[in-house]
C-alpha cells in the first residue's frame, strides 16, 4: 500500500513535470526572412525551398497543405503581444493567399499549421527580402 506522503510527492512531481513541458512547448518564437520561392515551416521555424506552412512567391503568402492563414491587418507589436492561445481556433482560417499589398510592416496574420497547431506572424520589414516575427500557440 502507497503511503499519503508519497502519492502527494508522486502527484507533485507529475504537476510540475506537465506544467514545465507545456511552458517548453509553448514558447517557441523566432524571426524568419523570407526571400521569392521561400517556404516557412512555422511547427519548426525552418525556411527552405519546399514544403512548409506557408510560401512566400514575391507577391503574395499562400497556405501550403493542410494550414491556412487569417490576416488580421496592421495592429503592430502591442497588439502582437496581446494575442494568446486561447481565441487562434475561432479565427476563420483559408487557403487564400494575403498579397503583399496586404503584407505591410505591423501586419498581424495568424496561420493554422499542417501539423495542426497555431502560429501568430507579424510583418517586421517588407521589401526584396520579408522579414517576420512567429510566436507558435499551440
Amino acid at each position: 500500500m502507497m503511503s499519503s506522503c508519497y502519492r502527494d510527492h508522486c502527484l507533485a512531481v507529475a504537476v510540475l513535470a506537465t506544467a514545465l513541458s507545456t511552458a517548453a512547448l509553448a514558447d517557441q518564437s523566432g524571426n524568419a526572412a523570407l526571400t521569392a520561392s521561400s517556404y516557412l515551416n512555422l511547427d519548426t521555424g525552418a525556411i527552405s525551398n519546399a514544403g512548409g506552412d506557408v510560401f512566400w512567391n514575391g507577391t503574395a503568402l499562400a497556405a501550403q497543405g493542410q494550414a491556412g492563414l487569417y490576416n488580421l491587418g496592421r495592429f503592430g507589436s502591442r497588439v502582437f503581444k496581446s494575442i494568446t492561445a486561447r481565441p487562434r481556433g475561432r479565427a476563420p482560417y483559408s487557403a487564400a493567399p494575403v498579397p503583399s499589398s496586404a503584407l505591410i510592416v505591423g501586419d498581424i496574420f495568424g496561420v493554422r499549421t499542417s501539423g495542426g497547431h497555431y502560429a501568430k506572424v507579424t510583418v517586421t520589414s517588407a521589401g526584396n527580402e520579408w522579414s517576420l516575427a512567429f510566436h507558435k500557440l499551440f
